[in-house]
């Protein structure tokens, strides 16, 4: 009797896992923001800008080839600027031992985005010495400043993962969750619309993650993206995405 429990506990955990896996394919959010009712104007600019997650960028070409391919003809401009190793104080210079990209004012002058989406955080979590919380939301609030003083609208995200295991009681998850709640009260702060990416992998993984396996769901190693995790970087963006932009017409 006892092994006949255990066999449906362990199927209804396999379903559910396998459930929450089809939840990825779902596409809904980001099919309203190229939609016929889309809320991007013409000649709309939009640029991601982030670390390694960023510039490998599979979410931002997700949302970019839709775009060309259901509105076309309102031109939306798409680009990403992913800094390898990059922290927050990183960013003015665009450089670190990895990597080389733009610095950042000089994004901002070069493209004049309309919206632009901040993806950071975890180099400042992950590599010593990292960054301290205050600089930490410092360096948040005056990107987002500087971004809204040209007139983009701003999207923050919140660093999704270190590990796929999500145990806040681990030294390592509570860290990234401490850092992920800075950016929900700067985005807050700073009328940014907040894409609560940590939210969304945690919600997700609890149920398709039930090993409680460090990578293999939604990344490849534990931080960086997997199709899947692609997929539902993409559908959560386009939603945030479509905030910001009704946001600002409605301003």
């Amino acid at each position: 009797m006892l092994q006949y429990f255990v066999g449906i506990v362990i199927a209804l955990s396999l379903l559910s896992s396998v459930m929450a896996q089809e939840e990825v394919t779902k596409t809904a959010n980001l099919d309203a923001l190229v939609g016929a009712d889309s809320p991007l104007q013409k000649n709309e600019r939009i640029v991601f800008v982030g670390d390694s997650i960023t510039m490998q960028g599979g979410f931002a070409d997700l949302i970019s080839q839709a775009l060309q391919e259901k509105q076309a003809e309102l031109e939306v401009q798409v680009t990403r600027h992913g800094l390898n190793g990059g922290r927050v104080p990183d960013m003015s210079q665009g450089k670190t031992p990895w990597g080389e990209i733009k610095p950042y004012g000089e994004i901002l002058a070069d493209e004049k985005p309309t919206i632009l989406i901040l993806y950071l955080g975890i180099n400042d979590v992950m590599h010593s010495p990292g960054t301290s919380p205050e600089d930490f939301e410092t360096g948040l609030t005056d990107m987002i400043q500087a971004a809204q003083k040209i007139g983009a609208a701003v999207v923050l995200a919140t660093p999704a993962v270190n590990g796929e295991n999500i145990d806040l009681e681990s030294a390592d998850q509570q860290k990234l969750e401490s850092y992920a709640k800075i950016c929900r009260q700067v985005a807050e702060k700073q009328s940014a619309t907040l894409c609560d990416l940590r939210h969304a992998f945690a919600e997700h993984l609890r149920v398709a993650n039930p090993a409680k396996e460090h990578h293999g769901i939604l990344t490849y190693d534990g931080v960086h993206m997997s199709d899947a995790g692609n997929r539902l970087i993409a559908e959560q963006m386009s939603h945030s995405i479509a905030v910001a932009a009704n946001a600002r017409g409605a301003k």
